[in-house]
């Protein structure tokens, strides 16, 4: 990061010229008191129920107080944020979101940590109350700026969990359309690249509106939610699922040919059968219809892979129905 750049990004957080001489300033002090300071820190921590579990090993609390302190000293109050400080400030959410740590208790952290240091300032700089007051915003301003930085990582993850609620279908807890469409999206830019193959099973329940009709819709969820883990239970652990319609789910498997998916499909088929739902003191069987298709030259676009499968499928149900065809 460039010198130019580092400075856009302080002035962002209100740290000017100013605010870096006064932190010079009272750099020393500010030192000096850290280890009272991180130890009252650590008393309110082991106060909380959910960070004293956290930090119940002395070894973790040790290493945790170890590295906070050398951030501390090295980069907040120091004044040196260049590239290495932000990458260092954005490992330290990371590692606090490894474990376990939510984001409320990690804000609460830099606000004692705040807090304790403000006191020690106006203990020490009640005489002189310009210093006192600049070093008061200074503090404030890097540590907010300290936090704001290391909670990219909690944001990121969140963007991430909130990216797959989006593409996840909830009864069923398989993807989504959506899902099924930005999975299908890579593989069919990579065709023609691919030294490794890639196949699709379309997975249709049989008479599904008959169980619908015939115990009502929360039956019909739950043989859903059994079909969908008779998949997930039985496809490879590169394969993935989704919920492609009301009653259709689609696999994805990459690395597999269409004679080896169909065996797959088989398995899995067989399993679905096995099982059964409770429906008014009696157990409800579900079949379902698999059409196979592997990627090919004539495949190169999702509407006639899909095409491809759905044509499989049909003859699946023309064979009678509860039967992979490829």
């Amino acid at each position: 990061m460039s010198i130019f750049k580092t400075r856009d990004k302080l002035s962002g957080y209100g740290i000017d010229d100013e605010t870096l001489e006064t932190l010079a300033e009272i750099y020393p002090f500010l030192t000096s008191v850290l280890d009272d300071v991180l130890d009252k820190f650590y008393v309110d921590l082991m106060e909380n129920e959910r960070t004293s579990l956290i930090l119940e090993d002395e070894n973790v609390r040790v290493r945790a107080r170890m590295a906070q302190k050398k951030h501390w000293i090295n980069y907040v109050l120091s004044g040196n944020y260049g590239h290495n400080y932000f990458n260092a400030a954005e490992r330290i959410g990371q590692a606090h979101w490894n474990h376990g740590v939510n984001l409320t208790d990690f804000s609460s952290a830099y606000h004692r940590v705040l807090g304790y240091l403000t006191q020690h300032l106006v203990s020490e700089y009640i005489d002189n109350p310009t210093l006192l007051l600049h070093g008061m915003m200074a503090i404030q301003k890097v540590t907010f700026m300290d936090l704001e930085c290391a909670s990219n990582a909690y944001r990121d993850h969140e963007k991430e969990n909130q990216r797959r609620l989006f593409q996840m279908d909830p009864l069923t807890e398989t993807g989504n359309r959506a899902a099924f469409l930005e999975e299908m999206d890579k593989h069919l830019k990579n065709f023609g690249e691919k030294t490794v193959p890639v196949s699709i099973a379309i997975v249709d329940l049989d008479h599904f509106k008959v169980i619908n009709d015939t115990y009502g819709h929360v039956v019909g969820d739950r043989v859903l939610k059994m079909v969908a883990s008779g998949l997930k239970d039985n496809i490879r652990d590169t394969d993935k699922i989704y919920r492609y319609g009301g009653d259709e789910f689609v696999a994805v498997m990459p690395g597999a040919g269409e004679e080896e998916a169909a065996k797959v499909m088989q398995r899995t088929l067989e399993a679905i059968r096995a099982r059964s739902v409770p429906a008014r003191e009696e157990e409800v069987k579900m079949t379902v219809s698999i059409g196979v298709a592997e990627q090919d030259s004539g495949t190169d676009t999702l509407e006639k892979f899909l095409e491809k499968a759905d044509k499989a499928l049909y003859r699946a149900k023309e064979a009678g129905r509860n039967k992979v065809a490829a």
